[in-house]
C-alpha cells in the first residue's frame, strides 16, 4: 500500500520513508535468520561431533556458536560440557598410560621371579585402576608362588632339624651344631635350633672344661715325678695327658 501511494503521489515523502524502514527491517530479519541458522548449524556440529568423543572438535564447534551469539547460555553450557568431557577423557588416558607403565613393570619382574616386589608393583597398579581384574589375577598367582616355596622350605627345614636330632640324639654334637645352625639359617625366628645351638655349646664348652681339668692334672703329676726323676712313670704321665 506504501508502494501504491508513492506511485500515486510520487513527490509525497511519507510512503517511501515508511518503504525504507521496512527493507531495512527485512535486511536484518534476514541477517538475523543468517545468524540463526550458522548458529545453529554450529550447535548440531558440536553435538554429533561432541557424540562421536571427538573432544577437540566438538569445542571448536561450541566455541565457534558462542562467538555468533556470546550471550546465550546453550552454547555456552555446551562448550563447558564439551571441554569437562575433554578433561575427564585426557585424565581417563593418562590413568591408563600409567596402569600399562606399572604392569609392565610388575611383568618384567615376574618374569625375573621378584616375586615380593612384583607383587607390590602389581598392587601398585590396582590402586591406579581399582577395577582392573589383571593385578589380582597376578597377586593370587604370586600367593600360589610364595604358598609353594613356603610348603617346600618347611619339609626342607624339617629334614635337616630331623637329621640334626640324630646327631644329636648318638651324641655326635659337633655334626648335629653343624645340621642345627643350617636350620636356623633357613628360618631365623625358629627357636628349637637356637636353644639347641646354646646347649651343645654349653655341653662343648663343659667337655672341653673336663678335658683340660684331667690334662692339667695328668701334666701336674708327670712333673712331678719327673722332677723327682721317676722317669719311666713320668714318661707314661706324659703320654695319658697326650692321651
Amino acid at each position: 500500500s506504501f508502494l501504491s501511494a508513492s506511485q500515486i503521489k510520487p513527490l509525497e515523502a511519507k510512503p517511501k520513508q515508511f518503504i525504507a524502514i521496512i527493507d531495512s527491517i527485512f535486511k536484518i530479519l534476514e541477517v538475523q535468520k543468517q545468524i540463526d541458522q550458522q548458529f545453529n548449524s554450529y550447535i548440531i556440529i558440536g553435538d554429533s561431533l561432541l557424540k562421536q568423543n571427538l573432544y577437540d572438535k566438538s569445542i571448536t564447534a561450541f566455541t565457534e556458536a558462542v562467538s555468533i551469539k556470546p550471550s546465550d547460555t546453550l552454547a555456552s553450557n555446551k562448550l563447558q560440557i564439551a571441554k569437562n568431557k575433554k578433561i575427564d577423557y585426557d585424565r581417563a588416558i593418562q590413568v591408563m598410560k600409567d596402569y600399562n607403565k606399572v604392569v609392565k613393570e610388575a611383568d618384567e619382574l615376574l618374569a625375573e621371579e621378584e616375586y615380593l616386589i612384583s607383587k607390590i608393583t602389581y598392587e601398585k597398579a590396582l590402586k591406579i585402576k581399582t577395577d582392573e581384574a589383571y593385578p589380582i589375577v597376578k597377586i593370587n598367582e604370586i600367593s600360589e608362588i610364595f604358598a609353594k616355596i613356603e610348603f617346600e622350605n618347611n619339609q626342607k627345614y624339617n629334614k635337616v632339624v630331623t637329621v640334626a636330632d640324630n646327631f644329636y640324639s648318638s651324641s655326635n654334637l659337633v655334626e648335629a651344631l653343624v645340621q642345627y645352625k643350617i636350620a636356623l639359617d633357613m628360618k631365623a625366628d625358629e627357636s628349637y635350633p637356637q636353644d639347641r645351638i646354646a646347649e651343645i655349646n654349653t655341653l662343648i664348652e663343659d667337655e672341653l672344661k673336663k678335658t683340660k681339668d684331667k690334662y692339667d692334672l695328668a701334666i701336674s703329676n708327670a712333673d712331678k715325678l719327673y722332677a723327682v726323676k721317676i722317669y719311666d712313670k713320668a714318661i707314661d704321665a706324659y703320654r695319658e695327658a697326650l692321651n
